[in-house]
């Protein structure tokens, strides 16, 4: 794991050199957005104020915004879900439905650790919502499984949290829960298959 994370944020790096010799804002928001990602700490809040400061289009600005929205989901979550909220908003309107779903997945996440379980549960769902949206726009059959199956793991880690929850003695109804997020992801690969 540690070869493939150096290996990308160096290719990262190349591609951002080649986007700032051609001027190109949008490679370079997403090469920005990109090593904000692999990189942690001050080296990924410098790629993220970069990231936003070249992004001239409402969905490389969603794309920035999703990423901050990672950032500040363990720190500030309360933060994180109004930074979702406008990558959201950005998302739609651009029409990026894999921009809207980058950002639910965020919201997730940031939904968890804020504490409150409820809006928790309902983003998560929204999340799965936003994923399966995303699949069905895709063209081809083979594409909406290759698509997908890179996006399974988001069942799994909606159900892991239920499942910790249940565990610690939160909701009775938690166990299901976990079990119907699971099963949805499986009726969906059977649907592909």
């Amino acid at each position: 794991f540690h070869d493939r994370m150096v290996k990308g944020v160096r290719v990262a790096r190349q591609a951002l050199a080649k986007a700032d010799e051609a001027h190109n804002s949008t490679m370079q928001a997403k090469s920005h957005w990109l090593l904000s990602l692999l990189l942690s700490g001050e080296q990924a809040k410098k790629h993220l104020g970069f990231c936003l400061q070249v992004a001239d289009t409402i969905r490389d600005r969603s794309y920035c915004l999703n990423a901050l929205t990672r950032h500040l989901s363990e720190g500030d979550p309360r933060r994180a879900r109004e930074v979702s909220q406008e990558a959201l908003a950005l998302a739609h309107q651009a029409g990026d439905f894999m921009g809207m779903a980058y950002v639910w997945r965020e919201r997730m996440r940031a939904s968890w650790v804020s504490g409150s379980r409820k809006q928790a549960i309902a983003d998560s769902h929204a999340a799965l919502e936003a994923i399966e949206t995303l699949r069905d726009v895709q063209g081809g059959a083979a594409s909406r499984v290759g698509l997908f199956s890179s996006w399974s793991d988001e069942y799994s880690w909606f159900s892991g949290r239920l499942l910790e929850s249940w565990s610690s003695g939160g909701e009775p109804g938690d166990l299901d829960r976990a079990f119907e997020a699971m099963e949805r992801k499986r009726a969906r690969t059977l649907l592909d298959a």
